[in-house]
């Protein structure tokens, strides 16, 4: 630029590898920005990586990403509760975490954290609940229903959990067929055969089905900067884990 700034912005599609680029610089995340002003070094910012430097001049973060599971969740209040708790949980809110599983990721922004035993409670921005039906019977690996459920066949509900009328069961399933029955995963329910989910899911009751369950994984990218702010010094805004490395002059 005419004021002698230069930004180097990178980009990585997996942030698991370190890379190596014209100039002297290494990068590992999702995205980076290196600026500088007539040659030296005035900010520096990571998202979702563990390095960017150039010359050794940046910043390194222990971990990519903070990742947890889902032990508990509050349908009432719209809360999980998941372990282990990150370094610094208050710094998670109204931050976008994702939820997810081998069928389903979903993005909740964080309204509060609270403590939880050797967790953290997540209060979310929006209600998962994206189905509810009635139940008409069980097969094995399935709860029948005469619901109709019209985003079937487009993914929406794989990776998805069916609650039954008590709140006390907590299924993954593969998807829902409207007017038919929800497809329990039985390579995660072995367990889960007609005689099993009618002790669980009443003929007559009404089931629902959420984003999100037990067993879920919670995973957030980690963000970290540095950013010159005067004479010999500097910003630093990280969750924790961080080494910086600064030039000389500055």
């Amino acid at each position: 630029l005419a004021d002698g700034r230069v930004d180097y912005v990178f980009w990585s599609a997996d942030p698991t590898v370190e890379r190596e680029a014209e100039g002297g610089f290494r990068f590992a995340g999702r995205f980076g920005l290196f600026r500088e002003l007539n040659g030296q070094p005035t900010a520096v910012s990571i998202v979702g990586g563990t390095v960017l430097e150039r010359d050794g001049v940046g910043i390194r973060l222990d971990a990519p990403e903070y990742r947890g599971r889902i032990t508990a969740v509050d349908r009432a209040d719209f809360a999980v509760t998941v372990s282990p708790a990150p370094e610094s949980p208050e710094s998670l809110v109204g931050q976008t975490v994702f939820i997810q599983n081998e069928g389903k990721r979903v993005a909740y922004e964080v309204l509060e954290t609270r403590e939880a035993g050797d967790g953290v409670e997540l209060a979310l921005a929006m209600d998962g609940r994206i189905g509810t039906g009635r139940v008409t019977g069980t097969e094995d690996g399935r709860v029948m229903t005469d619901t109709e459920f019209r985003l079937q066949y487009y993914g929406y509900y794989q990776g998805a959990h069916i609650i039954n009328a008590e709140g006390t069961a907590d299924y993954r399933i593969n998807e829902v067929r409207s007017g038919a029955h929800a497809m329990i995963d039985t390579e995660q329910h072995p367990e889960a055969t007609a005689d099993t989910l009618a002790q669980d899911f009443k003929e007559g009751t009404w089931f629902e089905v959420w984003d999100y369950g037990v067993g879920d994984e919670v995973v957030v990218p980690l963000t970290a900067s540095v950013e010159l702010s005067g004479a010999h010094a500097w910003n630093i805004g990280a969750p924790g884990g961080l080494t910086v490395n600064l030039p000389a002059e500055n």
